[in-house]
């Protein structure tokens, strides 16, 4: 897949934004503070509604507005797919692909992939392993959509068990215990595949990447 055209309205210091990408390379180049990083930004949104930056969506709503639109035709195959996306401050933001909403920003990841490689990807090697982790669980999620709903529930089952743990104040009751041993077998189950999932992008990898 690939994006062909990209629409930034109000979208950091992208007023109204329109912009034709080569097939082949397309080459961003200006002065500092001009929006480069943020026009791959916007790109890299097309691909969850996440960004990479870690930046919330109020920051990226250009100041005075209360709404940032980002819209991009992507060309999947002999398709061609409109993928818009909305990021509201009074409302909850949303997506849409070819006029139909998304009901998970995850599964924009069908539609659009997309790779960052940044200054702070440095990190992969310097830093902890939760970071490697991260890296394979993107990819991984970004091609194969069980292993995105496994991860989901990965996170969903954590709080759960986390919010449990909260609740009994360290009082477990015999009624707590046996909802603790539903959560740990579903923790297990989850995060065997989850496991199984990163292993695989590690060893089809020319260089694999440890996340121990």
């Amino acid at each position: 897949m690939r994006v062909q055209r990209l629409w930034l309205i109000g979208f950091r210091n992208h007023g109204a934004t329109d912009v034709v990408l080569d097939d082949r390379l397309t080459l961003v180049t200006g002065a500092n503070g001009q929006g480069k990083t943020n026009l791959l930004e916007g790109i890299a949104m097309l691909a969850g509604m996440k960004s990479f930056r870690g930046a919330s969506s109020e920051a990226m709503v250009h100041q005075g507005a209360s709404q940032a639109v980002i819209r991009a035709e992507v060309v999947s195959g002999d398709r061609v797919l409109l993928v818009e996306i909305e990021l509201n401050l009074d409302v909850r933001s949303r997506a849409q692909v070819n006029r139909q909403a998304v009901k998970r920003a995850r599964d924009l990841a069908d539609t659009a992939r997309v790779v960052v490689f940044s200054p702070d990807d440095l990190e992969l090697v310097k830093g902890s392993p939760a970071i490697r982790r991260a890296l394979l669980d993107d990819v991984m999620s970004s091609i194969d959509s069980n292993f995105r709903q496994r991860r989901a529930d990965l996170d969903r089952i954590l709080r759960q068990r986390n919010t449990l743990l909260k609740q009994a104040r360290g009082r477990i009751t015999s009624e707590i215990e046996e909802t603790l041993v539903v959560w740990d077998r579903k923790l297990i189950e989850t995060a065997d595949v989850v496991a199984t999932g990163r292993d695989k992008a590690s060893q089809n990898s020319e260089r694999p990447l440890v996340a121990s």
